[in-house]
């Protein structure tokens, strides 16, 4: 009594944002194994106790290599606001530092998802044919 059992919808959230099976998720061994691949949120410290705004920490050095390895990953690209989530800053911190890789970024994810549309509608539409 007591426990609340968290939504399927959630741990599906959780375990594709951190890349691991429901399965080693609920199981816990995934965690331990790959614990060090996962880039660690920032840390926050009060600025002012009294107007109680929190400042995240920026790492510019560990921040670019993020982006520049999401850059080049051989995977389907990611849409900003998902690379923002993963790093672990808002996406507005992201284009002010890095404006031409977060650039690069979503050129990679629109180009992908124009290829993506454009396979789709080949195969949706029979050659010779139009919609018209």
């Amino acid at each position: 009594m007591g426990k609340v059992l968290p939504e399927l919808n959630v741990i599906l959230k959780i375990c594709f944002t951190l890349q691991v099976s429901v399965l080693d998720f609920l199981t816990q061994e995934a965690a331990k194994e790959n614990s060090s691949q996962f880039p660690t949120m920032p840390q926050k410290q009060v600025v002012d106790g009294s107007r109680k705004k929190l400042e995240v920490k920026f790492d510019s050095h560990r921040t670019q290599q993020l982006l520049e390895n999401v850059l080049q990953a051989n995977e389907q690209p990611l849409f900003m606001t998902a690379v923002a989530k993963r790093i672990g800053y808002p996406k507005r911190v992201l284009y002010r530092h890095f404006p031409e890789l977060c650039r690069a970024i979503s050129a990679e994810y629109v180009k992908c998802m124009k290829e993506s549309r454009i396979k789709r509608m080949r195969t949706v539409l029979p050659r010779g044919k139009t919609s018209c």
